[in-house]
């Protein structure tokens, strides 16, 4: 189970979120074991347009993200983005 877009794993959705995808998207950081969490938009990829969306969400009042948000939990919809079991 996990939060979507929470990046870090820490169990909320804030800018280091947005953050923490960049990097990864720039590969200055390396994948973590749930790429799912990553998916703000819910796509079944992660791209620029997930930070995006993570900040409209925070800031500009966009749309809530897709489940599972605001609570951990698993993902409702099939994609090739995977989460390994185990991971907080």
């Amino acid at each position: 189970s996990f939060i979507r877009g929470d990046a870090n794993g820490d169990g909320r959705v804030n800018t280091t979120d947005m953050l923490g995808i960049l990097g990864v998207l720039f590969r200055s950081r390396p994948e973590p074991p749930c790429m799912d969490r990553l998916d703000a938009d819910d796509s079944g990829r992660v791209d620029l347009a997930d930070p995006l969306r993570v900040g409209d969400a925070l800031f500009r009042h966009g749309p809530s993200l897709a489940p599972p948000f605001p609570a951990a939990g698993r993902d409702p919809t099939q994609d090739a983005l995977q989460c390994v079991e185990g991971f907080p």
